[in-house]
């Protein structure tokens, strides 16, 4: 599968509309709740399903992984700017130059992450923070029976 950004985007979308337990949420109030190991899989069968439905042919496994991927550079963006610091960063790459208590690999670090073909930063800070992620409402999943037989 070829992750194009539109398919990233789509990706996030989907992942913050669709509950732990694989049941859709109340777009206007996303709240993330713990989630067992059997809700975890119907969580991404759910994704899985909507992305199909979409056009994008991939499987359970595809999605978990390419969203874990995404996290895993959120937080590490996160770890070495800070919370508020790294969206201005993001915005503004620039900025990281005038930050003098940043190492050189972290800088390095840094400049890896925000090169990197898929970051949708914003998107995953409303996704971590519980919020409406830019466009949820326009996926059109009203009426989408997703409650999956386990």
């Amino acid at each position: 599968m070829k992750w194009s950004d539109e398919v990233v985007r789509l990706l996030s979308v989907v992942v913050a509309c669709v509950g732990d337990d694989g049941a859709l949420e109340s777009i206007g109030a996303l709240k993330r709740r713990p989630g067992r190991i059997l809700q975890k899989r119907g969580k991404w069968k759910t994704v899985s399903k909507i992305m199909i439905k979409k056009g994008y042919h991939v499987s359970p496994q595809q999605c978990e992984d390419k969203f874990n991927d995404l996290n895993k550079r959120y937080k590490r963006l996160n770890d070495i700017l800070g919370r508020g610091t790294s969206c201005r960063v993001v915005e503004n790459p620039a900025l990281m130059d005038s930050m003098l208590q940043l190492s050189a690999k972290e800088k390095d670090d840094v400049k890896k992450i925000l090169g990197s073909k898929h970051l949708f930063y914003k998107e995953m800070c409303a996704y971590r923070n519980g919020q409406n992620i830019p466009d949820c409402s326009d996926l059109d999943l009203e009426g989408y029976s997703l409650h999956l037989e386990k």
